[in-house]
């Protein structure tokens, strides 16, 4: 389950969830709502923040690292 969800983009069926209390990356299935995959984003606990995903010309996930003011970008 999630902890302490900070951020969400939906594309093509699949919901992304950044979730701040654990440190990781979540996807999915908008009709099921059944988790498709997960990723420790390596940043721990209260590091991430916003997240967003472009589909252009391959799917991108850009999370925002909270406790290193960056924005990382994530390749599947």
């Amino acid at each position: 389950g999630l902890v302490q969800p900070t951020g969400l983009a939906y594309l093509d069926g699949v919901v992304y969830v950044a979730d701040r209390g654990t440190g990781k990356l979540h996807c999915f299935d908008a009709d099921s709502g059944k988790e498709l995959r997960s990723l420790d984003s390596g940043l721990g606990k209260d590091a991430l923040g916003g997240l967003s995903v472009s589909p252009d010309p391959e799917l991108r996930i850009y999370v925002t690292d909270m406790a290193g003011n960056r924005i990382l970008r994530v390749d599947p």
